[in-house]
């Protein structure tokens, strides 16, 4: 909680009840009791009222867990692999090449991702085949994800000559398909906003409602953000200032978390 008039900053720690976060939000804010002799949620809500900017992040229940699928490691894996860093996703794998059948499983039934990044060949003209094989593969096994109460959606931002029949696809099975520009639609020319943004938009609807995140956001400001991408936006912010306050300049930073470190420069 931080007052903009005083620039007093206070912290409150509570435990995360993930059966029902507005338990969390009311304990951490003295209004638990109040609630439960209410039989309601309107003192949480009155509560919430006094303040003026609401702003929610989270990386509860493993945080926003992603796999990406890449034509290349050097290229379209790297651009794939910062996009989804820098919309604050946890990569629990990075695939290049064409898939196997096992690699493909594996996906679904080891890795566990909530959404899956599919990438490579830069336009007009670059590789084609891959992608289509890639995507049969993924749209064939996403049945496995049982896991996902909503299944796991695809983002595609690879070559953009075959994307009505990559699309095709993955609507064919069933499939959440998601169509952005090219991440890397010339060598070494990165699209990685367009791609963030997707992300983003997945997380805030899809994966937020599936692990019950909704129920409080209604008292917020904005929607939920992964915490990685909280701290990206900080840190910018430190570094390059705002309005007529003066940025720190170039720095790095580090979150050391419980099950991941991310570096930031």
């Amino acid at each position: 909680i931080f007052d903009t008039k005083t620039e007093a900053f206070h912290l409150e720690y509570v435990p995360t009840i993930v059966e029902d976060l507005r338990l969390s939000l009311a304990n951490g804010l003295g209004v638990q009791e109040a609630c439960e002799r209410a039989g309601n949620w309107e003192p949480l809500a009155k509560e919430m009222e006094q303040f003026d900017i609401k702003l929610p992040c989270s990386s509860a229940k493993g945080g926003l867990k992603m796999v990406t699928v890449a034509l290349t490691a050097e290229e379209s894996g790297f651009a794939s692999d910062l996009a989804a860093l820098t919309a604050g996703a946890k990569l629990l794998g990075s695939y290049d090449g064409k898939l196997t059948e096992g690699q493909t499983q594996a996906i679904y039934e080891e890795d566990q991702p909530e959404i899956i990044l599919q990438a490579g060949g830069v336009d007009h003209g670059g590789d084609t085949e891959t992608q289509l094989h890639n995507a049969r593969l993924l749209a064939k096994y996403s049945k496995a994800a049982t896991y996902a109460r909503y299944g796991v959606p695809i983002i595609y931002a690879g070559s953009q000559d075959i994307r009505g029949e990559v699309e095709r696809i993955y609507r064919h099975e069933g499939v959440d398909i998601r169509l952005t520009p090219n991440v890397m639609p010339e060598v070494n020319t990165f699209h990685i906003e367009a791609v963030n943004e997707a992300i983003r938009e997945l997380f805030q609807t899809i994966i937020i409602r599936g692990k019950g995140f909704d129920v409080v956001e209604k008292y917020m400001s904005a929607p939920f953000i992964p915490t990685p991408r909280a701290a990206f936006r900080g840190i910018n912010l430190l570094a390059k200032g705002y309005g007529e306050e003066e940025g720190l300049g170039n720095m790095m930073a580090l979150d050391i978390g419980g099950a991941t470190t991310d570096f930031y420069s």
